[in-house]
């Protein structure tokens, strides 16, 4: 089943225990050999507390440093902060009242830094047809940039546009998932991908934190 991180712990605690742990490289095969064919797989270990410090989470109650490490390439890297939270909203907002929500919430409209992210976002979307996420070029049009990032704009790059997206029909300035369908003329892709459509639509969204 596909959880965000903070989901898959306490999926786990309700089941009675915690996200897996790993202490030795036997440890480490034993569980690699369970994984299946999927991508991504959540364990217990982050540092949300302290950055770059890695510990395991709800060690009996306690936090202890992740020892030894079985690191892939240059990880870890932090690349855009990776250690943030997704959450998806089935709430109709426009695109800045989903901004305003989910500041209030403690963080801000979702990010996409990476093909990996942007498939991880994907699976949590449901059935609706349109998603709003945190990119607008409503400063400047045909600039896209990620809106409150460090209380800065951060210029959206890699970007997963739609067939002839982002086309500024009718003024459309704020970033959306949109679900396009190949009915053998119009479109090209039969799935989610980025639209720019017109900010005051209602939407659900997806904040992080």
């Amino acid at each position: 089943m596909d959880k965000t991180w903070e989901e898959s712990k306490e999926f786990c605690e309700t089941w009675g225990g915690r996200l897996a742990t790993v202490s030795s490289v036997s440890e480490n095969e034993h569980m690699i050999r369970r994984l299946g064919a999927a991508t991504s797989v959540w364990i217990g270990g982050t540092d949300l507390k302290s950055e770059g410090t890695w510990v395991w989470t709800n060690y009996s109650q306690e936090e202890k440093l992740i020892q030894p490490t079985f690191w892939g390439p240059k990880q870890p890297n932090n690349y855009n902060n990776q250690d943030l939270q997704k959450e998806y909203f089935e709430m109709d907002k426009t695109w800045e009242e989903s901004k305003e929500f989910c500041e209030t919430w403690g963080g801000r409209l979702a990010t996409v830094s990476s093909v990996s992210e942007n498939e991880h976002m994907i699976r949590q979307l449901g059935g609706a047809s349109s998603i709003w996420i945190g990119g607008s070029d409503l400063k400047s049009e045909g600039t896209w940039v990620w809106n409150n990032y460090s209380q800065e704009e951060k210029l959206i790059q890699p970007t997963f546009w739609g067939p002839n997206q982002p086309n500024n029909y009718n003024n459309q300035d704020c970033l959306a998932y949109f679900k396009f369908y190949n009915d053998g003329n119009t479109w090209f892709l039969d799935g989610y991908a980025w639209d720019d459509d017109e900010c005051q639509y209602q939407y659900h969204f997806m904040c992080e934190k």
